[in-house]
């Protein structure tokens, strides 16, 4: 397999990366500080939101994202900043851990469109009319989409898809969805719960020939290969699919006309599709709406999943606990979209919402962020742990023109624009 910076002179053309003085984006983060994930100089725990200084001053970020591991932004010209632990390569550059966000340099000429992370991987998805897929980090489950379970330290073009031009990329915990132009949808990784849309991963039974150990140590497991390369996800042939959103073992995907169909680990109500189908779900099904609204945008997290529909509705499903549904009081599991009534109740329209591992967050068109759920880490941005049960207001962002948000599993990240006004 080649790696794609080894191609990039022959099969890519070279962009600039000025980024234009008018724009000027700050990012700010939030919570857990372990692995360095926040782009801080310490890992402490941050209670409220703090400036992540060390960029350029002038930056137009497209978007932004944190995991397990680490954390990234986007640029408007399609260069990626990376920090945190680098476990496997997820990261794409040489160090075991970055404090703070550093150029992924192997790919600065080839520019990046949208970027997705996962447990200890990194896909990538190239733009200017190339539409490939690009993938590093972690492989023990095939989620590389390269055919072997070898990890890749830097990034890596997914052979299998050269020749399909791809429009959006999800990722899991270890699993990988891609749509194609012409929508058709492709998995591959784990698939222990269905999160690819195939049957379930086998497991072949291998005798061990290592001496000296007991019998019941004998026998290993080793995965089925059948899904270390791009699978196409059947029963969707009549639907033509136009995004996707990947939760931890689950995936939804939106189709052209504003339906979500999902399939994954539905064991609390996290795809939206009633208690009736409780448990692993391998069949693409349509969520359900309540008024047969259409779906503008959604966001999956752990347990629980956000949806904004064409009417502003903001809907929440999946695990109650701990208030991230946004519910008020009652924290019992929803199987199926639930309103979350406070943003009406309060003639707020809600723009974005970002479902993270037990905490969610919502943007509104007036540039206010909302969060609830656990409070754990500071991950809320109130200054306290406390959890909340309804959405509540952060108020350090009070008088900011917020543009962007983002729930990671125990951190969040908030982009404010601070661009000059134009006199």
């Amino acid at each position: 397999m080649n790696h794609i910076f080894v191609k990039s002179i022959n099969s890519y053309r070279f962009y600039s990366t000025t980024t234009s003085k008018t724009i000027k984006n700050t990012l700010y983060s939030f919570g857990c500080g372990e692995n360095y994930k926040l782009g801080l100089s310490g890992d402490k725990d941050k209670l409220h939101p703090q400036h992540v200084s060390h960029l350029p001053p002038f930056l137009n970020i497209k978007q932004i994202g944190s995991s397990w591991l680490h954390s990234f932004l986007l640029t408007g010209d399609g260069q990626v900043y990376m920090w945190g632990t680098n476990q496997n390569g997820n990261l794409g550059m040489p160090a075991n851990q970055y404090r703070y966000p550093q150029l992924l340099d192997i790919i600065k000429t080839i520019p990046i469109q949208k970027l997705c992370i996962g447990r200890s991987f990194s896909v990538a998805l190239t733009k200017e009319g190339d539409d490939k897929v690009l993938t590093f980090g972690g492989n023990e489950f095939g989620q590389l989409g390269t055919g072997s379970t070898n990890n890749h330290t830097t990034p890596t073009l997914v052979e299998a898809l050269k020749s399909t031009p791809i429009i959006d990329i999800g990722v899991g915990l270890d699993h990988t969805i891609a749509v194609s132009n012409t929508g058709h949808v492709y998995g591959w990784g784990y698939n222990v719960e269905g999160q690819i849309g195939q049957k379930i991963m086998e497991f072949h039974t291998v005798e061990s020939t290592t001496a000296g150990i007991d019998d019941s140590m004998k026998q290993t497991y080793t995965p089925d290969v059948e899904y270390r390369l791009p699978t196409i996800i059947p029963n969707l042939e009549k639907i033509k699919i136009s995004k996707v959103s990947c939760g931890f073992d689950s995936t939804f995907l939106l189709s052209a006309r504003g339906n979500a169909y999902a399939f994954g680990s539905n064991e609390i109500g996290q795809l939206g599709i009633g208690e009736d189908k409780k448990g692993r779900v391998l069949v693409p099904t349509k969520v359900l709406v309540p008024g047969q609204e259409k779906i503008k945008s959604m966001s999956t997290g752990a347990s629980h999943s956000l949806f904004i529909t064409n009417s502003n509705n903001i809907y929440s499903c999946g695990w109650g606990q701990e208030g991230r549904l946004g519910l008020g009081d009652d924290t019992s599991n929803r199987y199926e979209l639930t309103p979350i009534d406070y943003f009406k109740k309060n003639d707020i329209k809600i723009i974005q919402v970002s479902a993270g591992g037990a905490h969610s967050l919502a943007l509104s068109d007036k540039g206010e962020v909302f969060s609830w759920g656990c409070g754990t880490n500071g991950k809320l941005g109130h200054g306290d742990e406390e959890f909340r049960n309804t959405p509540t207001l952060i108020k350090y962002f009070e008088g900011k023109k917020v543009i962007n948000i983002h729930a990671g599993i125990d951190t969040s990240l908030v982009v404010v624009d601070d661009s000059p006004v134009d006199k």
